[in-house]
């Protein structure tokens, strides 16, 4: 093994928390090389944001198109869809994302990129390709991978994840999704919107039941109508493969079991922090949850900092790329910014959306919170009644002086709508000012401010 480079920063990992954080690293002057031993830019533009929000965009278009009629447009017979062609839009969409990640944007920036895994062999060292390579300063940003649950039989009958199910060539004919969370609910809109039988089967009590119950039980309400089985406090037990080559789940509910016949699986239970890095060596703490850090994002070595979802806790793009940002500030100021969660989206693109931001009634009130609650259907706006979508709603939840403190919306663009509850969480805005707010009419923007008005 030889002794490589010294670098002033060295970034393990190239998804959004990495980039964020060595362009500041490069502002400032400072020379960077990036470690990456898979594709550079991360999952999110390859196999899991751009790819799904590409498949489910397409989903939306065609429910618009089978509900044609209703609007006095008249097509030539019965839609349908060709998968093919669809897939092949999505993979020209990853394509064009592919072409700006490549290496070309890192040298222009000049840093160097090492297309090896980075290992640590000391406090400020790492090993990579054979060779040892030294840093005054380290960012780890490795993301995480899927969570596989040890169920019997799985991996001889075969599963897949998220990054293989954007891939598929054909809608399977009946499958079963496990995980009832935000990539099991997105799933399950885009398979059931392609006419796939599906089985969406979650062990909690509620679907995405990090939210508010409403929101969980307009999800599944929707989904019952597009013939999904949904199955909640269900247990899958094992899996095996029949004569005709298809899946039989053992499944337990209710202290019963049963069985159901799939051809797929698709595993959507969450994620598991990439953490073999050797930390050890570097002195870094880590536990199952993710590398251990403070709201700088330090480690416990005090000139490595981490980010994005190796971190946690949110495990979205948008919170990989604020963690970097803060990281690659803190890494080489005296002066440390401190990561604050309190107005961080969260956001399910199934039709409609879910948006959601700050706390949820139930860790408000367990936080001593005296609540005030706004809730009102999405059909109070006129854009409601235009677009005939009137599934949905904005519950606003506010502090006894009124400061909004966490909201839900599930409507159409509910991920654009949550902005100014963002905002609002932000700056300590009460429900009052952003129901005076003038909002645009007719919008569905106008369901926040009859929400925060009933605050």
């Amino acid at each position: 093994m030889t002794s490589g480079k010294h670098f002033d920063l060295i970034v393990i990992g190239s998804g959004s928390a990495a980039s964020a954080c060595w362009f500041n690293a490069r502002r400032l002057g400072k020379s960077v090389a990036v470690f990456e031993g898979d594709v550079l830019g991360g999952e999110c533009p390859t196999s899991a944001c751009i790819p799904t929000k590409a498949l489910l965009q397409c989903a939306e278009v065609f429910e618009t198109v089978l509900n044609a009629g209703q609007f006095g447009v008249q097509g030539g017979g019965q839609p349908w869809f060709e998968y093919a062609a669809i897939k092949e839009r999505k993979d020209y969409i990853v394509s064009q994302t592919i072409a700006s990640l490549g290496e070309a944007p890192y040298r222009d920036m000049g840093v160097e990129v090492i297309r090896h895994y980075a290992r640590f062999t000391g406090p400020n060292e790492v090993e990579a390709g054979g060779e040892r390579y030294t840093a005054a300063k380290i960012l780890i940003a490795t993301g995480a991978r899927q969570r596989i649950p040890e169920i019997p039989g799985l991996a001889e009958a075969g599963y897949l994840t998220f990054k293989e199910a954007v891939d598929l060539e054909a809608v399977p004919g009946m499958i079963m999704i496990l995980g009832g969370g935000a990539v099991g609910c997105e799933f399950t809109q885009l398979f059931a919107t392609f006419e796939a039988g599906v089985v969406l089967l979650d062990r909690n009590q509620r679907l995405l039941h990090d939210e508010d119950p409403e929101v969980g039980a307009l999800m599944q309400e929707l989904f019952d109508k597009k013939g999904v089985g949904v199955l909640l406090e269900t247990n899958a037990l094992a899996v095996e493969i029949g004569d005709d080559g298809r899946k039989r789940v053992a499944i337990e509910r209710e202290g019963r079991e049963g069985q159901l016949i799939v051809d797929e699986i698709l595993i959507a239970t969450g994620k598991v922090p990439n953490t073999d890095l050797n930390l050890e060596a570097a002195g870094v703490k880590y536990n199952d949850n993710g590398i251990v850090v403070d709201d700088t994002l330090q480690t416990s070595n005090p000139n490595v900092y981490a980010a994005g979802d190796v971190v946690g806790p949110y495990l979205y793009t948008h919170a990989a790329s604020y963690q970097g940002e803060i990281a690659g500030h803190n890494l080489f100021a005296d002066e440390k910014r401190h990561a604050d969660y309190r107005a961080m989206p969260r956001c399910v693109f199934t039709l409609p959306e879910v948006a959601t931001v700050g706390l949820t009634e139930e860790q408000a009130r367990a936080q001593g919170i005296n609540l005030r609650i706004g809730m009102t259907p999405i059909d109070v706006a006129d854009r409601s009644l235009t677009a005939e979508q009137f599934d949905g709603f904005v519950k606003v939840l506010a502090d006894d002086s009124g400061r909004i403190v966490g909201a839900s919306i599930v409507a159409p663009r509910a991920g654009e709508m949550i902005q100014e509850l963002v905002l609002a969480i932000s700056l300590g805005a009460t429900a009052e000012q952003v129901a005076m707010t003038i909002h645009a009419f007719p919008t569905y923007s106008e369901a926040v401010a009859a929400a925060c008005a009933r605050v």
